[in-house]
């Protein structure tokens, strides 16, 4: 696969992602080019178990939302994530030169003042599957609302994923980001189910 493809891919997926989640929140955005998600089952129950602090909502085809409804999870917390085919040729510097290019992007569509800063990315070096990439931005609005929010690419066996959580609460996102990501990779991990 070239170069340019898989940053095409990363871009998509990253993007399509964040996208996906503003849209779950009623902000209109344009769909994203590139690497199209594969669509959910066509059952409304949730591809994944993460407790009942939480509501899930399928968006379209196939953004996999999640609204927690408990205080313990951070009542303004949302967690999203999307399915896409198997790519395991992503790499950090990749990972790292798109999420500036998303910071970009998303601070031309934000309220005029937002300000929106990388406060880390983090990754696992190495190649093949079952890897993980993770930027973790602070948004400060011009209202004085702070939004932390954990953007990962998981890298499995039988797909790859999308994943975005955002809170007003840093902890909350963290944690939250922590057992959504241990879910998602273990769904685009698991063997096939075979069919009778």
């Amino acid at each position: 696969m070239s170069a340019g493809i898989i940053r095409a891919f990363i871009f998509a997926a990253c993007l399509g992602g964040l996208l996906a989640q503003a849209a779950a929140q009623g902000v209109q955005q344009r769909p994203p080019p590139g690497a199209a998600p594969v669509p959910p089952s066509a059952h409304e129950e949730s591809p994944i178990a993460v407790g009942p602090d939480w509501r899930y909502e399928k968006e379209g085809a196939s953004v996999h939302m999640f609204l927690c409804e408990q205080p313990r999870c951070g009542l303004s917390s949302r967690v999203s994530f999307r399915l896409y085919p198997p790519n395991n040729e992503v790499t950090m510097e990749q990972f790292r030169h798109q999420q500036e290019t998303i910071v970009k992007t998303l601070e031309g569509r934000a309220p005029p003042g937002t300000q929106i800063t990388i406060v880390e990315i983090t990754g696992d070096e190495g190649s093949g599957a079952q890897r993980m990439f993770t930027s973790r931005r602070l948004m400060a609005l011009p209202n004085g609302v702070k939004e932390y929010v954990s953007s990962s690419i998981l890298l499995g066996a039988n797909h790859s994923a999308t994943l975005i959580s955002s809170s007003t609460d840093e902890e909350a996102n963290r944690a939250n980001h922590g057992i959504f990501a241990h879910s998602v990779m273990a769904l685009i991990n698991a063997p096939p189910e075979s069919k009778p």
